[in-house]
Formats: C-alpha cells, structure tokens, sequence
C-alpha cells in the first residue's frame, strides 16, 4: 500500500510551491509593476493645454512601440523652472523634452544627457534668431538701434531673445545699456505684430517665424527688414544669429541604458511629416548633436546656470577650495605670527644696538679725555740719583741739575718760590746774629 502523506509534508509542498509561483509571477509583476511608470516632461512654450495637444501623439506612440511600460506625459511652463528642476532632481522624471538653454542647465545641475535632438519641418536641426524691424523704419544696421525701443519674447527665450541678444552684443550695442527702451510680450505673435504696429523699433524671434506667418499669409514679408542677415549652406531661413542645435530628448538618471536605448529606437521610427510630428511641429529626431556652443552663449550672458561664472566671491572660493582655503589660511597665520614675532625681536635688538652704540660713544668720550689728561701729565718713574749735600740730580746724560731745573724738564710743573716758617724764623735768627756781631766789631 502506498504511503499517506503527512498534514507537516503536504504543508512543506504547499509552501515550496507559493514560494515558487511568486518567484516566477508575483515578484516579476511587482518589478514590472515599478517599472512600468515612465514620465516625460515637456517644456510647455505655448502653455499645459497647448503642450498636451501638442506632444500627448508622441507620448501614445511611446506607449505603443512599447506597451510593457506606462507613460505619462508632464508639461511644465519655463517659467516654472524651480519646479522642473524639482522633480528632476527627486527622480520623479525619467525624460526631459526641452529647449536647449534648460536642457543645458538640467545637464550642469542634474547630470541629465541628450539622446535625442528634433528635425524640424524644413529638415533643420539648428535654428537661430531673426532681428526684424519696418522695411520703412530706417533702421539699416544693429547700430542704428541707439534709442531705439527693443522686444523680445522672454528674458531667458532662447531663440526669441538670447540669440539674438548676443548678436546685439557682437555688434557694440547693449539693448539694456543704449536701448530706448526693452520689453518683452511673451509671445512672438505679438512681437511681429508689435513691429507692424510701430509699438517698437525692432523684434528678435526664432528663425522660421517670418516664413511660418508668410505662408499662412498673415504677414507680407515685405513689410519687414531683417538686421545683419547671415547665409549659411543649407539653411534656407533668414537669420541674423550663429546657429545652435534644436530641442534635445534627454534621459535622466532615473532612466536606465537599457530603457533609454528602446525609447530613441521608438522615436527615431516615426517617419518624416507623420500625424504624430506633425501634430508636434517637428519633422523627425536624430542622433544628439553637440551643446556646447549653448553653453558657451550663455557663459558670455551670464546667464543661469552660469549667472555668477568667471564671478569670483569670498564665499564661493572657499565652498569651492575648502581644503586649499585651510591650508593657506594656517600658512598665512603662522607667517603672521612670524613676523610678527621677528618684528618684536627687532625692536628689541634695536634698542640693545642703540644702547650699545650710546655706550661706545661715551666710551670713546672717557678714552678721549683720558688720553687728552695723559698727554697733558708727565709722570717722573724709577730711581732718581740726587746729590745727598746739594740736593741737585743726575739726567740720563748724566748732567747735574738743580732740582727745580730737573722737575721742570720732566714735568709740567713750574715752580714759585716762597719761604716756609722755619727758614724764615732762621734767616730772622741769623740776621740778627749777623747784626749783632757787626755792632760789636764796631
């Protein structure tokens, strides 16, 4: 008879096979289900509605090229630029759509890179401004803008000022600085509209916009006149600007390799002119092209990210050479100590040369009055042979000589001659002794 199975074994079976289904079904829905989430952020230019209606096509084609993953389309104004680098910075983005002066900006503070870059209708990935005034304004040449009222579509648009704003600058005319007057109307309809209307001297828009508004014949270009036109091969615009690389699809570091990799595949499918880019503005993507020259442009503005660049501050120094900063800091101090130390040792060695060079000078002083007393003194020394009866001295030359004779030849002393009171009391005596015996021999 075959062996029953035990309630411990049938309850070991069971867990071994719930282990087993979540290993091949529940946990794979649950990584899949993570993944699953891919949110696109667009720059939305025109407004949310605008961009919804705009590039919601190319976010179902995403969905459809890939349909293991959910994707949600998130369009942000520019102006709400401290929210668009909220969320990237808190990983809630996987994809950024964006013009390139926030591309760039994104790329510098958040490490986000191109993968893709747009082709727009006319088959151009780079664009540039347009610096347009009245054909009958009279204003020929950038310089003639002198006191000239000046628009733009934004501060910080790109085509629609920056661009433009540089080539201004190239020129010698600063339109903040020699301007009239700048102002800018959000909108480039407006600008052009603006221009018509004589409300300003001249307008800077992107590239395309005159030829755009020609076509659909809402405009007469030859109402306009275009200010320090270029030519470049291939590019049929009119232009008064350098030309930089259109709008880029960039990954963030969110997104993996192997996710960013399916959707520029997915993106690089769409054919030319189809109902998804057209829908958008754009003709197709290809591969990224280089930023750097956006970079580049907004360093000489100093414009964000690089609003303080080549600006060196205090602050900024020592966030940036914290280690650099202490070490000359302790340098610095202890060469202050130093000196100052070598300063006091100095003064002190100072005051001990003045003093000691005081004392020399008395020093010599002494020596001099000294020597002068020595010069002056004549000192008699040794044995001096004198005659016992008559008092007088032998010289070296062995000449005899008074006493007075000698002492004056070896000294400088002179003598005076007086009596002292014995020899006068005896010459009294002997004088009167004298007279006596005279008186008697008379």
């Amino acid at each position: 008879m075959p062996r029953k199975t035990t309630i411990i074994e049938r309850l070991i079976a069971s867990s071994i096979a719930l282990i087993l289904f979540f290993l091949f079904t529940g946990f794979k829905q649950i990584e899949g289900h993570e993944q699953t989430k891919i949110t696109v952020l667009v720059i939305a230019l025109y407004g949310v509605e605008i961009a919804k209606v705009e590039w919601q096509p190319t976010i179902d084609h995403l969905q459809s090229s890939l349909p293991q993953y959910e994707f949600k389309l998130i369009p942000v104004p520019p102006i709400e630029l401290h929210r668009i680098k909220e969320l990237v910075a808190s990983r809630e983005i996987d994809f950024v759509i964006t013009q390139p002066a926030i591309y760039v900006d994104l790329e510098l503070n958040f490490g986000i890179s191109r993968i893709l870059t747009m082709v727009k209708k006319e088959g151009l990935s780079e664009f540039g401004s347009t610096l347009i005034t009245r054909s009958d304004s009279g204003i020929k040449t950038i310089k003639d803008l002198h006191g000239k009222t000046i628009c733009g579509a934004a501060k910080l648009g790109f085509g629609g000022w920056l661009i433009g704003y540089k080539e201004m600058l190239a020129h010698g005319f600063d339109p903040y600085k020699d301007a009239k007057k700048v102002k800018f109307l959000g909108d480039q309809i407006k600008e052009i509209q603006a221009v018509l209307d004589g409300v300003v001297d001249v307008a800077v828009i992107r590239t395309g916009m005159l030829e755009k508004f020609s076509e659909s014949n809402r405009i007469n270009l030859d109402d306009f006149r275009v200010l320090a036109p270029k030519n470049y091969p291939d590019f049929p615009l009119v232009v008064s600007s350098e030309l930089y690389p259109e709008w880029a699809f960039a990954k963030t570091r969110n997104s993996t390799n192997e996710l960013s990799k399916a959707v520029a595949i997915a993106l690089l499918s769409l054919k030319k002119d189809s109902p998804v880019t057209q829908k958008a503005g754009f003709q197709e993507w290809t591969l990224p092209y280089d930023y750097q020259p956006v970079h580049k442009l907004l360093k000489e503005l100093h414009v964000e990210p690089y609003k303080d660049y080549g600006i060196i501050t205090v602050r900024g120094f020592i966030a940036q050479h914290m280690t650099e900063t202490v070490i000359i800091f302790v340098l610095a101090t202890s060469i202050l100590l130093m000196s100052l130390k070598i300063s006091l040792s100095n003064i002190t060695l100072s005051k001990e040369i003045s003093a000691r060079k005081q004392a020399e000078a008395e020093l010599k002083k002494h020596v001099k009055e000294l020597n002068k007393a020595f010069d002056e003194i004549k000192t008699l020394r040794g044995i001096i042979p004198i005659c016992s009866y008559c008092k007088k001295i032998r010289d070296d030359k062995g000449a005899w000589d008074i006493l007075e004779a000698y002492i004056c030849n070896h000294s400088e002393a002179q003598f005076s001659h007086g009596v002292c009171p014995e020899c006068y009391k005896k010459q009294i005596e002997d004088l009167d002794k004298e007279q006596k015996e005279t008186e008697q021999s008379r």
